[in-house]
């Protein structure tokens, strides 16, 4: 999950608050207080949509030229090998 919030994601998206909740649960073992710090997380992404689907391929991924790395979606992830992706400068 720390591969859309952190810096030099894809899509530049940088939100502090969600960098330090990503932070803090990796120390939380009550079940509780984890959940509800993923759901401030989820919140965070539905706010700020950072990355937006246009519509869904199993095989078909729409990126922009600024974004390198092997692409090789399948029938259950787009984002499959995500952590080889890179922007460019």
């Amino acid at each position: 999950m720390n591969r859309y919030f952190e810096e030099g994601n894809q899509a530049d998206y940088i939100n502090s608050d969600a960098i330090k909740i990503l932070n803090e649960v990796y120390s939380i073992s009550d079940i509780k207080t984890l959940k509800e710090k993923y759901q401030t997380l989820q919140k965070f992404y539905q706010d700020d949509r950072p990355y937006i689907g246009l519509y869904f391929n199993k095989k078909t991924v729409i990126y922009t030229r600024s974004v390198a790395g092997t692409f090789t979606p399948n029938w259950y992830s787009f984002f499959y090998n995500i952590e080889t992706w890179y922007r460019k400068n």
